[in-house]
Order: C-alpha cells, then sequence, then structure tokens
C-alpha cells in the first residue's frame, strides 16, 4: 500500500504543463487506483476572468458552492447469493472508482508570462490538495472488506443489513477526513491554494 500511496502522491502532484493539465500516468493504472481525471474548460486573460470562470464553471460540492475542483469518488462492495437466497458475505469483493475534477485553462495567446506561471503554481498546488483527497479513499478502501470480514468472524450469522451497515461506517469515516482536511487547510488555502 506504501507504494502505491507515493506512486499517486508522486503522479498526481507532478507538474501541469501550460494548460494546467495532468497526464494519465500509466503507473497508477496498473495499481488497482487508477482516478480518472475530467477537466472542465475555462478561460480568461486576467486573473480576474480566470476566476470568475473558476467560480462559475467549477464544480458543486455537497453544499451548494461551487469549488475550484474536487473528487468525486465512490466505493461499493457485493457478494453472491447462495442457492437459498442468503447472502454469501464471506465472497466479499469491493470496488471503488474515483474521479479528479480540475480545471484546464485555455490561455490566450496575448496572456503574459507572469500569468501562466501564476496558474502553473496554483493548479499544482491545487492538484496536490485534490491528491490528498483521492489518499484518503486509498488509504481506507480496503477497511470495507476487512470490517465485514472482521464482523462476520464475530458474528457468522451476520445479516446483509449488518454487514452493509458496517460498510456504511467506513465510508462516513472517509467523507469525516475530507471534510476535517477541507476544514483544517480552509479548502486549501492555507496551503497556497487561492486564485484570488
Amino acid at each position: 500500500m506504501w507504494a502505491v500511496r507515493v506512486t499517486l502522491l508522486a503522479a498526481l502532484a507532478c507538474l501541469g504543463n501550460e494548460a494546467g493539465t495532468l497526464s494519465e500516468p500509466s503507473a497508477l493504472k496498473n495499481s488497482g487506483f487508477a482516478p480518472k481525471i475530467q477537466y472542465y474548460r475555462i478561460s480568461g486573460s486576467t486573473r480576474e476572468e480566470i476566476r470568475r470562470a473558476l467560480q462559475t464553471h467549477g464544480p458543486v460540492d455537497q453544499f451548494g458552492i461551487h469549488r475550484h475542483a474536487a473528487v468525486d469518488w465512490k466505493i461499493a462492495w457485493s457478494w453472491p447469493k447462495a442457492e437459498d437466497g442468503r447472502p454469501r458475505i464471506d465472497q466479499i469483493s469491493c470496488r471503488q472508482d474515483i474521479t479528479i475534477i480540475l480545471p484546464q485553462w485555455e490561455s490566450e495567446p496575448t496572456a503574459p508570462p507572469e500569468l501562466i506561471t501564476a496558474w502553473n503554481q496554483y493548479y499544482n498546488r491545487l492538484a496536490r490538495h485534490e491528491a490528498q483527497h483521492v489518499l484518503h479513499v486509498v488509504d481506507n478502501y480496503p477497511a470495507v472488506e476487512r470490517e465485514i470480514r472482521a464482523a462476520l468472524e464475530i458474528n457468522p450469522a451476520l445479516t446483509f443489513a449488518e454487514a452493509n451497515k458496517t460498510g456504511h461506517a467506513v465510508l462516513n469515516r472517509i467523507r469525516d477526513l475530507d471534510l476535517a482536511y477541507d476544514e483544517v487547510t480552509q479548502h486549501g488555502r492555507l496551503e497556497g491554494i487561492s486564485w484570488d
């Protein structure tokens, strides 16, 4: 898991190009944790125009607020049914789906070099912040299966509802990590993420 974590951090924290994009890291494709990267396009030839574009076109969070970037993640689990129709919780399998939503600035040909430099610095800090959200999923995703299996060992008659409750408790912990991280960093502002 440590190697996956380091590879993920390195890949997501890599420098973007002038258009503010990340290449799809091939190392992640083989790790089992290959987040999709989805871009929303913005344009502008001044800091103010770019700021307005970020605030207008950025992804909307669970509180209805436009953010400059986001990580959308889902963790699901399933198990087959026995011939009698009961769930075979001992055969649980989990899967995850992670999408990083980032801005892609279509720089104007007349954009001054200092604006391009400022964008690249901002974008790279933003990508590093979102990488931490991805790591919350990567680091805690295995706990769903592990904790459901542990609950089944304690209670061999574990029901479908009880197993799902255990899995959802892990999801809630990951959500809490994301919320706490954004609160502590003021959505990245304390990490130098600001486009004001």
